[in-house]
């Protein structure tokens, strides 16, 4: 995946598109132009040039970020109280990845920030008083940190930050655009823990810290100061907006200031519940696994480095652009409780992005889809997003159908759409899986969602690049101690037989988990009944077996290898590699190219197999795959002898113990089980093709059925899958 998200509208469209939405938001880019039109007269601001202020740039600051009325605006020196205590982990020993930008390699945790609520006056002196034995700290005067670089139209200064680094004493800093102050600190700072700096001759940023701001007064602390940025701050969210848009929000909106610290809540819980899935939790006792105590960063811009819209390349957060999708999508209450914040859900989700995860790629989507439903679940907002419901509901009525299915083929059998099986989009099938799974902890006496916490942490501990569902599957058995192999098989999900074999160490599952439905807020386990254990078919594990495909007189193997490369060949070993999508086929010699004439083996034709020790076996299954295949007849065979014999003695008995019959309407569709009368004990099976295969040709023509007759009656006959089973 390319680490780098770097944003256009195109781009944001398409998100806002393709996540689905259940609110209308019109995704304009309306970003303001920092370019001083000549409209006014004069500055909107009036200017005390008795301070000793540096007016060198003030014109420049006018249009960004913005001058402070220097007459009306009162001056003040206040104490800041910082907590040094919060342990910074990089990129590295949380094992997330990180982020290469144009400047090489930056990390993309959230960095130790530290907001203010003050702003530095431009061109004013500033002095910051540092306690003694403190050490590694840095001022930041000015949240936009994107260099613009040395050429092209700007909508402000190329660069509008400066940094100091912090001494113990006092400090000056004065900066010709001013800007809202921030404070840096180095992962290993000393001094108290309690560090408290003293700000003079600074300005009160009318910051909103959620829980601790008075929303009435903070309505008239915006509508009444000429400060023209702030931040909006929680515990782990911090967003760098300015005063004009607020005041706009308060003024079309009563309620905006009213419902800040519901927004802000809610971007904790999503931020909590993201961190989680990669099994970083809140102060945990392991560093590498506590979610990382520092805000995430949004700062809005009027214009950004290559004119992108928003992007991930700033090391201190998240970069956008000044316009109303993006403003919306952070803190409009209805669209973040709803989770439609699509654009800033995908910049974290490549930004915060795990090294070491316990999944194949195929579940990636889903696992990152998690967040997001636990928000709307946790708003009470899931009733409403008909994207979840609909797809919920038509994947259950799928889990419940039965246990023959395989996901990545029924997507193509039955819809002939990728992504699209019966009206439910597979990332969202994945989603369900992950939630029941996530609630089975509900209904066994677990935390809900502690198991993806604890294999997250696990997989990060591990190390693991190589990203397989073996590990995954393995994992969730060993944390319930439950053979989750039934839970698979109805979502249609592959499993190889040693996994099938590690989980038949566990106990079945005593419910149908697969029929919980996190759309029923009331009772998720309504509809789930107590499983039938004895219904359950163990398979055999068909790793050692040994298997030969030969013609009637047991002299020629029977395989179609007629390709020019051995990973092209249809042999039998395919029908036990537990990949439905491969597939054997009988041989076809084409003697007579010229005359398209080809001349197979006369039926019937036979497939053996050594299990290699004697098995109790109770039925068997065979698939066809993706496509109806070809064979008709086919009758299952075996010998008393458990013995040590070659699979092309002729002088055998055989017994027969099934026989199956398809036809081209009914087919075999995926994997089909066939329970024997009775249990067998057995080591060698024989399967005996007696029939001419089911190709299509059109009945009505003569010459195409006088054709079929002669050429291809018994030509490529051919299944994907066999193996046997046994009850308990």
């Amino acid at each position: 995946m390319n680490k780098n998200l770097l944003y256009t509208a195109f781009a944001i469209f398409v998100v806002a598109t393709s996540l689905g939405s259940c609110i209308d938001v019109e995704y304009t880019y309306e970003a303001e132009n920092g370019f001083d039109d000549r409209s006014q007269d004069s500055a909107s601001v009036t200017v005390d040039t008795l301070q000793g202020i540096d007016v060198s740039m003030y014109e420049q600051a006018r249009i960004f970020p913005g001058l402070v009325d220097t007459l009306t605006e009162m001056r003040i020196d206040t104490i800041v109280t910082f907590d040094l205590s919060k342990t910074y982990v990089d990129n590295s020993s949380a094992a997330f990845a990180q982020i290469y930008g144009s400047d090489g390699r930056i990390e993309s945790l959230p960095q130790p920030i530290y907001s203010t609520g003050v702003f530095a006056g431009a061109g004013e002196l500033v002095t910051i008083v540092v306690p003694d034995g403190t050490w590694g700290l840095t001022v930041q005067v000015g949240m936009q940190t994107d260099n613009l670089g040395d050429g092209g139209a700007y909508s402000r200064e190329p660069i509008v930050y400066t940094r100091k680094t912090l001494y113990p004493g006092s400090n000056r800093v004065r900066f010709p655009l001013g800007g809202y102050v921030w404070i840096i600190r180095e992962p290993d700072v000393t001094g108290s823990e309690v560090c408290q700096l003293e700000f003079r001759n600074v300005y009160a940023a009318p910051d909103f810290i959620m829980d601790v701001t008075d929303p009435d007064g903070w309505k008239q602390q915006v509508q009444n100061t000429t400060v023209p940025w702030l931040d909006i701050r929680s515990k782990y969210v911090a967003m760098s907006v300015d005063r004009t848009r607020m005041e706009n929000y308060i003024t079309i909106d009563s309620d905006f200031a009213d419902n800040l610290n519901e927004v802000l809540h809610t971007w904790d819980y999503f931020m909590e519940y993201y961190y989680a899935v990669s099994g970083h939790t809140p102060d945990n006792e392991k560093v590498a696994d506590c979610m990382p105590p520092f805000q995430q960063r949004f700062v809005f811009d009027v214009q950004l480095v290559d004119n992108y819209v928003m992007h991930n390349l700033n090391e201190q957060g998240v970069m956008m652009m000044k316009n109303t999708a993006f403003y919306d999508d952070l803190l409009e209450l209805t669209t973040v409780k709803y989770g439609e914040s699509e654009n800033i859900y995908l910049a974290l989700l490549d930004r915060l992005t795990a090294n070491y995860v316990p999944y194949s790629s195929d579940w990636t989507t889903a696992f990152q889809k998690i967040p997001i439903f636990r928000l709307v679940e946790q708003t009470g907002c899931l009733s409403d997003r008909e994207d979840f419901l609909m797809n919920f509901e038509a994947a259950l009525s799928y889990a419940s159908a039965d246990s023959s299915k395989t996901l990545s083929i029924d997507r193509w059998v039955n819809s002939g759409d990728y992504d699209d099986y019966d009206g439910f989009d597979e990332d969202i099938l994945r989603l369900l899986v992950m939630t029941q799974i996530g609630k089975i902890g509900l209904d066994i006496g677990n935390e809900e969602w502690e198991f993806h916490i604890d294999v997250s942490e696990a997989s990060r501990a591990a190390y693991r690049t190589t990203k397989t569902d073996t590990y995954y599957f393995r994992a969730l058995c060993d944390y319930y101690k439950i053979n989750f192999t039934p839970l698979y098989d109805h979502w249609g999900i592959t499993l190889d037989d040693a996994d099938r074999e590690y989980a038949s160490n566990y106990e079945l599952p005593p419910r149908e988990y697969w029929k919980i439905n996190p759309a029923n807020t009331s009772d998720v386990f309504a509809n789930v009944d107590d499983y039938n254990k004895s219904s359950f078919r163990y398979r055999h594990n068909r790793s050692s077996w040994e298997i030969w495909a030969t013609e009637n007189s047991y002299r020629y193997e029977n395989d179609d290898t007629e390709y020019t490369s051995e990973s092209s060949f249809h042999t039998a070993s395919l029908l036990l590699d537990g990949d439905i999508t491969t597939y054997w086929h009988s041989y076809l010699d084409e003697k007579d190219r010229d005359n398209q004439q080809d001349s197979p083996y006369e039926l019937p034709y036979y497939i053996l197999i050594d299990m290699q020790e004697a098995q109790t076996v109770d039925g068997v299954y065979f698939g066809n795959g993706r496509n109806i295949r070809y064979v008709s007849g086919i009758t299952v065979q075996y010998t008393s002898n458990t013995s040590d014999m070659s699979l092309d003695e002729t002088s055998v008995e055989w017994i027969d113990v099934l026989s199956m019959r398809q036809t081209r309407t009914t087919g075999l569709n995926n994997v089909v089980f066939y329970d024997f009368d009775q249990t067998i004990s057995a080591r060698y099976l024989r399967i005996v093709i007696t029939d001419a295969n089911l190709l299509t040709y059109d009945e009505n023509d003569e010459d195409a059925a006088v054709a079929f007759e002669t050429y291809h009656k018994n030509r490529r006959q051919s299944f994907s899958e066999f193996g046997t089973y046994y009850y308990k």
